[in-house]
């Protein structure tokens, strides 16, 4: 509040007792009538309100600057939140970028969600951003009529013994001084402080939306990754199961070749109880192929990337490692041992017939020589 200067004269009077200070308004402004006064005014003693305007020159200016100034500083804090607001946005709106050797971020990753702040409106503090830009515009339009200037000056000097001559006394002095109407209507401007707020929101939106659409190229980048994965565990399932195909079909060839073989009259077929595998991509899978079915369908939650082979095993893991390769089952000792049988009976047979015609050969000439003899 303004101060009133006092003259040599009236300090004299003033230690002479003959006039005091009197408080006059909401800064505290203090000064002297120039004589005494009988009957004190409702703003205070002043029987010359000329004479205080006059006084306090200056002042008027002075008070609306200062209430000017600190809602210039208000907005400025305001901003300044705001600023702060933006870059905790930031600083929580991470780009979406994943390690896919990590199970868990590949996990992330196939989900496609961006899972940071959507909007300014989810970062701690907002709220009060808000209200304070609000209200910095709200006292930015009181300055644009008397009566909410008043009010300004009000909330400014505000104290318990701020009473309402001292308030109308600010309010004269406000009025009458050149330039306080503009000091105070200059932060008009401030009244759509909180239009700012806009461009910054919009701001935040554009990288949500960068965002999500990131989060979305890493989930491709991660569907891909699991194509490949999947391929290369059920091909290395496929080439085992056709590896075993080929032995089994090599065995069971050779089964035939035996099959066909007969000597001395043995058939080898009497000697042949074969075994045919059971084969599948499924059945040639060991455990760690299991295992590694189970990883990838936790990262995936479910099988939906699968083949049908990578889902059967899935449903049926004790189908794994259950392939059975063919066996020949020759039993080729006891064939040859039937044979060398055969023919040892073969070869005595023969001989036995060698020997019967000797003797009858010998009996034969026997009986020539005694129908010689007896002629």
């Amino acid at each position: 509040m303004p101060y009133i200067p006092q003259s040599e004269k009236e300090k004299e009077q003033q230690q002479q007792g003959l006039t005091k200070p009197v408080l006059s308004g909401g800064g505290g402004l203090v000064g002297t009538t120039g004589q005494a006064s009988s009957k004190p005014t409702q703003s205070g003693s002043w029987t010359n309100l000329q004479n205080y305007l006059m006084a306090n020159a200056g002042q008027g200016e002075r008070m609306a600057g200062q209430v000017a100034g600190g809602i210039e500083k208000q907005a400025r804090e305001q901003k300044q939140a705001l600023g702060g607001l933006e870059q905790e946005y930031q600083r929580q709106s991470v780009k979406p970028s994943y390690d896919l050797s990590q199970a868990q971020q590949f996990k992330q990753a196939l989900g496609g969600q961006y899972t940071g702040p959507k909007s300014l409106s989810d970062i701690e503090g907002y709220s009060g951003v808000v209200s304070g830009m609000k209200g910095v515009g709200e006292k930015a339009a009181l300055g644009k009529t008397e009566a909410g200037r008043t009010q300004l000056l009000s909330e400014a000097y505000a104290r318990p013994q701020y009473g309402a001559g001292q308030k109308r006394l600010d309010q004269l002095l406000v009025q009458g001084a050149p330039g306080a109407r503009e000091k105070i209507g200059s932060v008009s401007g401030y009244e759509k402080l909180i239009e700012e707020l806009t461009p910054a929101e919009q701001r935040a939106a554009q990288t949500y939306q960068e965002r999500t659409q990131q989060a979305q190229k890493e989930k491709g980048k991660a569907q891909e990754e699991m194509g490949k994965r999947v391929k290369a565990l059920s091909g290395g399932l496929q080439s085992k199961y056709q590896q075993l195909v080929q032995e089994n079909a090599a065995t069971e060839n050779e089964i035939q070749r035996i099959r066909g073989m007969q000597e001395t009259g043995i058939p080898a077929s009497n000697y042949l109880t074969p075994t045919y595998g059971q084969a599948s991509a499924e059945r040639v899978a060991t455990p760690e192929d299991v295992a590694q079915i189970r990883a990838l369908a936790d990262i995936a939650g479910g099988e939906q990337y699968f083949d049908p082979t990578l889902t059967n095993l899935y449903y049926n893991p004790g189908l794994a490692g259950t392939a059975t390769r063919t066996q020949v089952g020759f039993n080729e000792a006891g064939y040859k041992g039937a044979v060398q049988q055969e023919q040892t009976r073969l070869a005595q047979e023969a001989a036995a017939r060698a020997a019967a015609e000797q003797e009858r050969l010998r009996q034969e000439e026997i009986r020539k020589q005694w129908l010689s003899a007896n002629r």
